[in-house]
């Protein structure tokens, strides 16, 4: 047989060979040497022949040379990425473009590459010129190493490890779209896990803003007249406007816990469905593992907490008799809405309610030890306990 019919036979093989490995797998499978014979494409299994067809198919950029469980093995290369190595000038520029090609979607750091291919930096840099003009390759930033600077193949999009996943933009974190996750995954554990009592108590109106019961003003001025301790005037709040009082009626929860075994806490699988079902969430998929970390964030502020009941593992607000039911997510979107600078933006974060004793300064006093009726610090000189009480000044500089 006559060198032109032998190049002819290649040529037939290597075609034939290559849309078999086409059809038998993806570019991520490996095909072995006894792989590739039991595609029976091979006359008579020969290995020499199967060894000239594999070199030509290498020499094309059609074959990918790679190991398998440590022997040698193969993987094909899609005819449009091959013909990309045409583009290349020289063999120094094809041999930088194999390697930012290997390197995949992780990308591979710019002082790896003459490293590895003991290149001189004047030529890296020459070919890395001509490769980035030709569209070939591409510059990118890796959110784990901001200063490096990568390249990747101009085709190819970088990887998540990479890029930060869906919670970053342009390599920065977006905090804006993950506290709009958080907002909606709090507000769909918290309508989940709680139920409302359909009314709103309201602090009686013969109740100060201080917690502290007040008498009426006859009763009031009947005990002033027959005491003699100006420490009594200072339970004596300052008479306050209708307003401020209409204040009071949002000053505790309507929200109550479910009961021991409840089965239908919302679980990640669950989270993650609804936040996909809504619009928050449009160009982008998100998967149970980024949902769970963005309920990890809101475990870590004490917003939520893991409720496991049998073989189900749930989640549910923490201290669901002070939580507002106002939506987290509404405020956010109004503060959106008002088109507020970076500056300007206010840290949001879930309403909660306090007792009416909470915010005493009493129970941060310093010297709450040497306060009593009658002693150099009392009711009756406090300046926090005016400013608690709504006084404009402790009542012996009132003189009271």
């Amino acid at each position: 047989m006559s060198k032109a019919e032998v190049d002819n036979k290649h040529l037939v093989l290597k075609a034939t060979l290559y849309d078999a490995c086409r059809a038998c797998g993806t570019t991520d499978r490996h095909f072995t040497q006894n792989d590739l014979l039991d595609l029976n494409i091979i006359p008579g299994r020969d290995l020499q022949t199967l060894l000239a067809i594999i070199n030509a198919l290498c020499r094309e950029k059609l074959f990918v040379p790679c190991t398998d469980d440590g022997q040698p093995a193969w993987r094909w290369r899609p005819k449009e990425e091959a013909d990309k190595y045409a583009q290349c000038d020289n063999e120094e520029q094809i041999i930088v473009y194999s390697l930012i090609d290997d390197a995949g979607r992780d990308g591979i750091w710019s002082q790896t590459i003459p490293k590895r291919l003991k290149m001189h930096e004047n030529v890296f840099k020459n070919c890395i010129k001509h490769l980035l003009q030709k569209k070939l390759i591409a510059t990118f930033k890796n959110v784990q190493n901001p200063t490096k600077k990568m390249f990747i193949k101009a085709s190819l999009r970088p990887s998540e490890k990479a890029t930060g996943g869906p919670f970053f933009t342009d390599q920065a974190l977006d905090t804006t779209f993950v506290d709009m996750l958080k907002a909606f995954a709090y507000d769909h554990i918290k309508k989940q896990s709680t139920a409302s009592t359909a009314k709103q108590r309201k602090n009686s109106a013969a109740t100060g803003s201080g917690g502290i019961g007040r008498r009426t003003a006859a009763k009031v001025t009947k005990s002033q007249k027959n005491s003699t301790t100006p420490a009594v005037a200072a339970v004596v709040p300052k008479k306050r406007t209708a307003d401020q009082m209409r204040g009071d009626t949002a000053t505790r929860s309507d929200l109550v816990v479910m009961p021991a075994g409840y089965l239908h806490f919302p679980t990640i699988a669950e989270i993650t469905e609804a936040l996909t079902a809504s619009k928050i969430v449009t160009d982008t998929v998100l998967d149970e593992a980024q949902v769970e970390s963005l309920v990890i964030c809101l475990m870590y502020d004490n917003l939520v907490e893991e409720v496991v009941v049998g073989d189900r593992k749930g989640w549910r607000v923490t201290r669901a008799s002070k939580q507002s039911g106002e939506s987290w997510m509404m405020k956010l979107q109004q503060q959106q809405q008002q088109q507020q600078t970076l500056a300007d933006m206010e840290d949001i974060s879930p309403t909660t309610f306090k007792n009416d004793g909470q915010d005493a300064p009493c129970f941060n006093c310093p010297v709450a030890n040497l306060c009593d009726l009658g002693a150099p610090v009392g009711p009756h000189n406090c300046e926090y306990f005016a400013t608690y009480l709504g006084m404009d000044a402790p009542i012996d500089q009132e003189g009271g």
